[in-house]
């Protein structure tokens, strides 16, 4: 809506120079108009440029969550992703196969995996659950190491699958705090409960500190081919505008706005000659 105003006001604008040509305004109003259209133009580009950037980011990231059985993982899945995804168990080893969600996170999409807790096991079922988590670990742009009161201390292969960036969380927090030293070898932990919202407000600032926030793209045509693709369009008219404006063919340059303005509308609305009067009316005495 703000760049379709912008386009309404330069049309306006130049068509008041076109049309009281005597009144020795004209050079004036096309510099205003010009100045206009260039602010306009370097915003479409900057969005353009950001849809461009999201679509190379063509995998999702993955956050993992890894730990021993009964560690709270699944509640820790369903209170981040504020659904149920996972079916949550006072029983230990629920979790045979991978469970994932998404989640957008500063115009971020991030999968979250909950997996199965790690233990030895004579079931083949578990222990396939088991293989699968550290390939899941494995291949994750971060892990979570979820323990608890009551989930034991991680072992030294759940161990050898995180390293200083990733990140521990201390769950079940409403039953029992970490104990003196608990979470000393761990320098990014939190501690947290998945019934009080304060999981999720520890996932989000857990994933900033990462550096995840910094790969967010915040524009409203991100992640949309077409939209990207019909701003782009629109820039490009606005570009021949301006060329067409420097070599005084302020006519042919209202045409660019125009075409302009049509291929915004395919994104906003209607926009067409009736705007630009109400718009031109609306900000000059013209016929008093």
């Amino acid at each position: 809506q703000q760049w379709r105003n912008e386009l309404v006001g330069a049309c306006a604008l130049l068509e008041t120079g076109i049309d009281f040509v005597e009144e020795g305004i004209e050079a004036t109003i096309r510099d205003e108009a010009g100045r206009r259209i260039a602010r306009l133009a370097a915003d479409l580009g900057h969005h353009a440029e950001a849809a461009r950037q999201a679509s190379l980011d063509v995998q999702t990231p993955t956050v993992a969550l890894i730990g021993r059985p009964n560690a709270g993982k699944s509640s820790l899945l369903n209170a981040i992703l504020e659904q149920d995804a996972a079916i949550v168990s006072s029983r230990a080893g629920t979790t045979r196969d991978a469970v994932s969600g998404d989640l957008i996170l500063n115009g971020l999409r991030i999968r979250v995996v909950d997996t199965a807790g790690m233990r030895e096991t004579d079931d083949a079922v578990e222990s396939e659950g088991v293989e699968r988590a550290k390939r899941v670990a494995a291949r994750a742009d971060l892990r979570i190491l979820v323990i608890s009161h009551d989930s034991g201390e991680p072992t030294d292969e759940m161990l050898s699958l995180v390293t200083e960036a990733d990140i521990v969380f201390w769950t079940k927090a409403d039953v029992a705090e970490p104990g003196s030293g608990a979470l000393e070898r761990f320098p990014r932990s939190y501690v947290v409960s998945s019934r009080d919202g304060s999981a999720a407000r520890a996932f989000d600032a857990a994933l900033a500190a990462a550096g995840f926030g910094a790969r967010s793209v915040i524009s409203p045509i991100a992640g949309s081919e077409r939209r990207a693709r019909l701003v782009q369009d629109a820039k490009l008219a606005i570009d021949r505008a301006m060329g067409l404006l420097r070599q005084d063919g302020v006519e042919a340059a209202i045409e660019e706005l125009r075409l302009a303005a049509g291929t915004l509308e395919r994104l906003v609305g209607q926009i067409d000659h009736e705007d630009v009067l109400d718009a031109l009316f609306s900000r000059f005495c013209i016929g008093k």
